[in-house]
Parts: structure tokens; sequence; C-alpha cells
């Protein structure tokens, strides 16, 4: 995903559907969906100030905006954020740690 961001010829309109999919995503995802998808994508696709700039506009937004700040803090604590994950996140019979059995 970050390489569609980092490529110079994508067009803004792809990278804006892009992020306001991302946000209806977390809109539509229970709380552990919500915490997959910060600690999975956003808090990496943050780690390029470029792309977290065009997020800003999350900020606005109350649901949104605990989003921006939980996935600023990787970057903005040198890869090692402080977000919790939800109870049931890894919950997997099988071990795995991904939280993707909860994801809405």
């Amino acid at each position: 995903m970050a390489t569609l961001f980092d490529n110079p010829s994508t067009r803004t309109s792809v990278l804006v559907g892009l992020r306001d999919w991302l946000a209806s995503l977390y809109k539509a995802s229970s709380e552990v969906g919500r915490a997959a998808l910060v600690n999975g994508a956003l808090e990496h696709l943050f780690e390029r100030p470029r792309i977290r700039k065009l997020f800003r506009g999350w900020k606005a937004d109350p649901l949104l905006a605990a989003a921006f700040a939980d996935a600023s803090l990787w970057s903005k604590k040198g890869g090692d954020s402080t977000t919790a994950a939800p109870a049931g996140y890894l919950a997997h019979p099988s071990g795995v740690t991904d939280g993707m059995q909860d994801w809405r």
C-alpha cells in the first residue's frame, strides 16, 4: 500500500480514495478490527510524513482522531508504539496474533 503513496505517478484521487476507504473500514470495524488496522497498516504508513500529512484531516473526526493519534505513535516513538491490543486480539486457538479472527 505504501508503494502507491511513494509512487509519484499515482494520482492524488487514488490516494484520497484509499484514505477514505481506510476511514470507512475503520469506522465499520469492531474494536479488534480497528486495532488490527492501526497496528497492521496505519502506523506503518504514517512512518512517512507525507502520508501522515494526507491523513491529518482525520483529526477533525472524533473516531478517526483516535486512530490518527494511535497510528502516529509508531513513528513518533521510533517504531515502538504503546497502543495496547484490545481484549480478544490474541484469542485465536491457533495462537495467531493478527487479530483478524474478530475483524468485524
